[in-house]
């Protein structure tokens, strides 16, 4: 978690100068939907254990328009909780960080693709199927896009990854030419993750 004198320091800061906090979820983090049947093909209890049926997350492969076919998948949001029966049981996920830091930050939760002006937490979801450098090339125009709704060219950011999102986060300085003026948070993978290695 953030350091609470952090958060209390960023949180008596006035709205138009206030730094937006961008949380970044690990592999796994974000939920994937069937664009074409409408069911969650990652993120419910009964796809993540034991995990789907082989192939059925799966990417085509580069240069072979007639090999694979895979499933019409989109991120469908931040993986907040973990569904076991719909509607009565959830099991507690990312959404555990974001209640936190709003409580002890006084932040206000907003989505990324639609920011509000007085928004200042947000969720990065991304396709964690892809490569780490299109992920981190796809988070620009979304701060660009929190910028314009504060009516703040300079606002300044808090990016904070967890695991495979702290790799994300420094690939984004890295490809951005941007220099942090600070960096800290929990360690990332920076040569990726055996077990994930293993899988693919």
């Amino acid at each position: 978690m953030p350091h609470l004198a952090t958060l209390a320091i960023i949180s008596r800061m006035p709205p138009p100068d206030r730094p937006a906090l961008i949380l970044t979820a690990g592999n796994g983090g974000s939920k994937l939907r069937n664009t074409r049947t409408g069911s969650l093909a990652w993120g419910s209890f009964w796809n993540i254990y034991p995990p789907s049926v082989p192939y059925a997350l799966g990417l085509p492969l580069d240069g072979d328009p007639n090999g694979f076919i895979p499933n019409p998948l989109a991120v469908a949001g931040y993986l907040d909780r973990i569904t076991i029966v719909p509607g009565l049981l959830h099991a507690g996920f990312y959404k555990h960080m974001v209640d936190y830091i709003v409580r002890h930050g006084r932040y206000t939760f907003g989505d990324l693709a639609r920011p509000g002006p007085e928004d200042d937490l947000f969720f990065y979801a991304y396709d964690w199927r892809q490569d780490i450098a299109t992920s981190a090339r796809a988070l620009r125009p979304l701060l660009d896009g929190i910028r314009r709704a504060r009516g703040n060219p300079e606002l300044k950011f808090v990016l904070m990854g967890h695991s495979t999102g702290g790799t994300i986060v420094r690939y984004f300085y890295r490809m951005c030419d941007i220099a942090p003026e600070e960096v800290s948070g929990p360690p990332d993978p920076p040569a990726g993750s055996p077990y994930v290695h293993r899988a693919i």
